[in-house]
C-alpha cells in the first residue's frame, strides 16, 4: 500500500486483511491487472471494507457503545479493541460474517 496508513474499523489495517483484499482482487480475475491499477483498486476496497465493517458494527453496538469505541479508538487502539471484546464478545463473529458478506457481494458485481 502507499504511505497512508490504511484502517479498517478504525484500527490500522492488518497483514491479514491486506491479504483478504488481494485475494478478493484475484478471486475476481483482477489479480493481472497493472501495479498502479491494483494499487488503486486496493485502496478503493480498502475503504468501502472499512465503511462495511462499520455499519456492521454499528448495527451490533448500541449508539452509546459506538460513540465510546470511536472515542477510544482515536485514543488507543488496544483499548478501543478490550472495550469491544467487554460490550461485544461477540464482535469477531459479526466481523468474521460481514467479511464473507463483503466478499460475497464483491465477487457478484
Amino acid at each position: 500500500m502507499s504511505g497512508n496508513q490504511q484502517t479498517i474499523y478504525g484500527l490500522p489495517m492488518h497483514e491479514e486483511i491486506q491479504k483478504y483484499l488481494e485475494d478478493l482482487i484475484v478471486d475476481a480475475k483482477l489479480g493481472k491487472a497493472d501495479p498502479a491499477i491494483k494499487e488503486m483498486m486496493l485502496n478503493d476496497l480498502s475503504e468501502r471494507l472499512n465503511k462495511y465493517l462499520l455499519m456492521a458494527m454499528a448495527k451490533a453496538l448500541s449508539e452509546q457503545e459506538l460513540e465510546t469505541y470511536t472515542a477510544l479508538a482515536e485514543v488507543d487502539q488496544s483499548q478501543a479493541l478490550a472495550y469491544l471484546h467487554d460490550v461485544k464478545p461477540e464482535m469477531p463473529k459479526i466481523i468474521l460474517q460481514a467479511l464473507a458478506d463483503f466478499r460475497q457481494m464483491f465477487l457478484k458485481a
